[in-house]
């Protein structure tokens, strides 16, 4: 007997790199909230560990995320012999900035935990994800959070519940560690924008449930910023603003290192719409809700 497990992917209303430890690695601070667009993942036990995928171009050996997280999870349960296989539907594109591989990984963690009955804890499950990657505790945590550090410091906060993502992937990736190197050029943000935008996903007459009123996206919308997105102004991304704001998007901005832009929409009518426009124009377009 096997389990589903939905892998969604991640973007980041807002991505500030704050510092640099002395070991290289690169401290964010970051707001991010899971959205609709999900990959879907099916385990059950075999012998020995095995990937299925209906996409050609994904990897399936030992270096793919699953495999890892299935290594590192029997490891952690003292059982180096057991097995599983994995059969994955892939929806999220390569190279994103969605964190589809992250997302890919923390399904395995939590599919793994619950097929074989294993009790580890979210903290966990988070700290074999960190070894696999940055984005891979906040996928295992889900929802909405603040992420911290390397991006192992998850603080869970009130997640988006209303309102349209636009996404649209505009070309390809550029390396993030060139990213990085470009930032670390160009120097480091203080991180206010994610204080902004914790406090727009706070407010609203049910902040317990994280329920914003329709009055308050604007808010969330001008929060919006990502330190890398200046390093892709030579690119389509500024057109593709223009027009997500042209169709009454209240805000738009880059996830991860890019080149994923998306725009947060109040109403359905207006993100249809970009979404039409936007699709003549470039192959991989999508419409999302948030995920609480």
């Amino acid at each position: 007997m096997g389990i589903k497990i939905k892998a969604f992917a991640k973007i980041n209303f807002t991505l500030d790199v704050v510092g640099q430890r002395d070991d290289g690695y690169h401290l964010i601070q970051s707001v991010m909230q899971q959205i609709s667009l999900c990959d879907n993942l099916f385990l059950e036990p075999a012998n020995g560990i095995h990937i299925r995928c209906d996409h050609r171009y994904l990897s399936l050996s030992p270096r793919n995320t699953i495999y890892t997280a299935a290594q590192l999870f029997f490891e952690a349960a003292g059982w180096p012999d057991a097995g599983v296989s994995f059969s994955l539907k892939k929806s999220i594109p390569f190279s994103s900035g969605l964190g589809g591989g992250s997302a890919d990984a923390a399904a395995a963690l939590i599919g793994l935990n619950r097929l074989f009955h294993t009790g580890f804890s979210t903290a966990r499950l988070c700290e074999l994800g960190a070894k696999i990657g940055a984005d891979v505790p906040f996928c295992v945590v889900g929802g909405a959070a603040l992420a911290e550090g390397t991006g192992e410091r998850i603080t869970p906060c009130s997640p988006l519940r209303e309102g349209f993502l636009v996404l649209v992937k505009s070309g390809r990736k550029k390396s993030t560690r060139h990213m990085y190197a470009l930032l670390d050029e160009s120097g480091y943000t203080p991180g206010t924008a994610s204080t902004q935008a914790l406090a727009a996903l706070e407010h609203g007459d049910l902040p317990a449930l994280g329920a914003l009123e329709h009055g308050d996206l604007p808010a969330l919308g001008a929060s919006l910023h990502n330190v890398f997105e200046p390093l892709w102004q030579d690119s389509e991304i500024p057109a593709i603003r223009a027009k997500m704001l042209a169709f009454g998007a209240v805000g738009a901005s880059l996830s991860g290192s890019g080149p994923t832009y998306f725009g947060l929409f109040e109403h359905e009518e207006q993100a249809r719409q970009c979404t039409t426009a936007l699709k003549g124009e470039y192959p991989e377009v999508y419409l999302c809700r948030p995920v609480g």
